[in-house]
C-alpha cells in the first residue's frame, strides 16, 4: 500500500491490566469524527473480516445507526443452534442470530435482509452517523464520572432516541437492527462479577436522572421490558398481545418497537 493511501490508518494501542471504560478511548477520538462519514463502535471480540459490508450499508439505508446481529462460532454449528437450551444465553436474545432463523416471521426478515427499527441497539457492533456521534459523545461523555469508571454501561440505553430527535426532518430511522451476522468470538475479557454488574447499574442510574439522557432512555427501558431475557417466540408472544393480532394474523416485531418508539 502506498503512503498516501494509508495515510488516514492510524492504530493506537493501549494496555490495562485493570478493567476500563471502552468510552474513555471513544472521547479521545471525537474531534475527528468532523473528518468521515461514518464511525463504527464495536467490540474486539466482534469480526469484521468476512462481513458483508457492502450489503450491510446498502440495507442500512439511510438510518443515523445500525448494527447487525451477532452468533458466535459454537451457535453457528448446526447441531448446537438446535439444542438452545445448552448454549450460553446472552440476555438481549433478540440480537443472536441463531434465534432468528427458527421462525417464518425472523427467518423471511433474515433471507431478504429487511432491517427493523428498534429503540435499544447493544454496543458490540454500532455504525453512526459521523456528525450524530460528534454530536452524541460530546454531550454523553462530558460526565466525569463516567468517563473515569471502569464499566461502560448506559450509553446504549441514550443514543437510539437521541438519533431521532437528533434528526431535524424526522425522516430518518433512529436505529436500525439489520439481520446480517458478525461472527462474536466471545473472548469473555471482562470479569462480569457483582462489582461489575453494580457499577453497571450506578452509570444506568445516573444517566437516568441526567434531565436529558434520563428522557432519552425511556423508549430503550420500554423496549428492554419486552425483549430483555426473553427468546424470539416469547416476544412474539408478548407483542401479538400488545398488538391484539389473532392467531392466523401475520407478525410483524417492527410494529411492535414502534408501539415504545417515540
Amino acid at each position: 500500500t502506498s503512503e498516501s493511501q494509508s495515510s488516514n490508518v492510524e492504530a493506537l494501542i493501549t494496555l490495562s491490566a485493570e478493567p476500563f471504560n471502552k468510552f474513555a478511548f471513544v472521547e479521545k477520538s471525537i474531534p475527528l469524527m468532523a473528518d468521515y462519514d461514518l464511525v463504527l463502535l464495536k467490540d474486539n471480540d466482534q469480526r469484521i473480516s468476512g462481513f458483508p459490508w457492502r450489503t450491510f450499508l446498502l440495507q442500512k439505508k439511510n438510518a443515523i445507526i445500525s448494527g447487525p446481529l451477532r452468533q458466535s462460532a459454537h451457535e453457528a454449528l448446526l447441531g448446537m443452534a438446535m439444542e438452545k437450551q445448552h448454549m450460553e444465553l446472552q440476555y438481549f436474545q433478540f440480537h443472536e442470530a441463531h434465534e432468528w432463523f427458527h421462525y417464518d416471521w425472523s427467518s423471511r426478515l433474515i433471507t431478504e435482509v429487511v432491517p427493523t427499527e428498534v429503540p435499544l441497539l447493544e454496543m458490540y457492533f454500532t455504525l453512526f452517523d459521523a456528525e450524530f456521534a460528534r454530536y452524541f459523545f460530546r454531550q454523553v461523555l462530558s460526565m466525569p464520572e463516567f468517563i473515569a469508571g471502569s464499566n461502560s454501561w448506559g450509553p446504549d440505553y441514550l443514543w437510539c432516541q437521541a438519533a431521532r430527535e437528533w434528526d431535524d426532518d424526522g425522516d430518518r430511522p433512529g436505529c436500525y437492527l439489520v439481520p446480517l451476522v458478525s461472527s462474536h468470538e466471545n473472548s469473555q475479557q471482562i470479569e462480569k462479577g457483582d462489582a461489575f454488574v453494580a457499577k453497571g447499574h450506578e452509570n444506568i442510574d445516573r444517566f437516568k436522572n441526567h434531565p436529558k439522557f434520563g428522557k432519552w432512555m425511556k423508549p430503550a427501558f420500554a423496549w428492554n421490558r419486552i425483549v430483555g431475557g426473553k427468546n424470539l417466540l416469547q416476544i412474539e408472544r408478548y407483542c401479538r398481545g400488545k398488538l391484539k393480532l389473532k392467531k392466523e394474523d401475520s407478525f410483524d416485531v417492527q410494529s411492535c418497537s414502534m408501539l415504545v418508539i417515540k
